[in-house]
C-alpha cells in the first residue's frame, strides 16, 4: 500500500513539474511575441511607410525606380505579415482554423505554382496540424530553392484515426506520412 501512495505521490510530482514546464515556456514565449510586436514590427512597418513616402516623391519620369520602390515596399509588407504570424504564438495564426485553410495560404505564398488537394475528414489534433503544416511548408522552401520546380502538387489526406499522407510531387517525387493511431 506504501508503494502505490510513494508512485500516485511521484506521479503527481511529475505532472505538476510538467505543467511547471508548460507554463515556462508558454511565459517566454508570449515575451517573445511582445518583443517581436513592440520591437522589430514597428521599425518594419515604420521603414514601409518611409519607402512609400520616398515613392511618392519619384518624378514621373523614373517608373523604374516607382516600380522598384513598390517592389520593395510589398515585400516588407509580406514580411511584416510573416512576423505578425510568427509573434501571434510562434505557430502560424491561420493554424487557428485549422490545415486546410493554412495549407491554401502556403500555396498562395509559393513562388512556385501550387496544386493543392486536401482531402481532410473533420478537425485534427493540434499537433498533427502544426506537423503537416511544417512538412508542406520546407517542401515548398525546397522545391523553390532545390528541385527548379516549374510546379508542385501538394496532396493531403488524413481522417480521424490520424493516418493519412502528405505528398509534394516536383518532377521527383517527396513523400511523407504518418501511422494511423489508434
Amino acid at each position: 500500500m506504501a508503494l502505490a501512495i510513494a508512485n500516485a505521490e511521484r506521479q503527481a510530482d511529475v505532472i505538476s513539474s510538467r505543467a511547471r514546464v508548460i507554463a515556462s515556456a508558454d511565459d517566454a514565449r508570449r515575451r517573445v511575441e511582445r518583443d517581436l510586436h513592440d520591437g522589430v514590427q514597428q521599425r518594419l512597418v515604420a521603414l514601409a511607410m518611409e519607402i512609400r513616402s520616398a515613392q511618392a516623391a519619384v518624378p514621373a519620369g523614373l517608373g523604374e525606380l516607382a516600380a522598384e520602390l513598390d517592389d520593395a515596399a510589398a515585400g516588407l509588407t509580406q514580411a511584416i505579415e510573416e512576423l505578425r504570424e510568427l509573434a501571434r504564438g510562434i505557430h502560424p495564426e491561420i493554424l487557428d482554423r485549422g490545415l486546410a485553410p493554412a495549407l491554401r495560404s502556403l500555396a498562395g505564398r509559393s513562388a512556385v505554382p501550387v496544386d493543392l488537394d486536401v482531402g481532410l475528414k473533420g478537425p485534427l489534433p493540434r499537433a498533427v496540424d502544426v506537423a503537416g503544416y511544417y512538412v508542406v511548408s520546407e517542401a515548398l522552401t525546397n522545391a523553390t530553392k532545390h528541385a527548379a520546380a516549374s510546379k508542385v502538387t501538394i496532396r493531403a489526406d488524413a481522417d480521424a484515426k490520424v493516418s493519412g499522407s502528405t505528398s509534394v510531387t516536383t518532377g521527383s517525387a517527396v513523400r511523407t506520412s504518418w501511422p494511423a493511431r489508434d
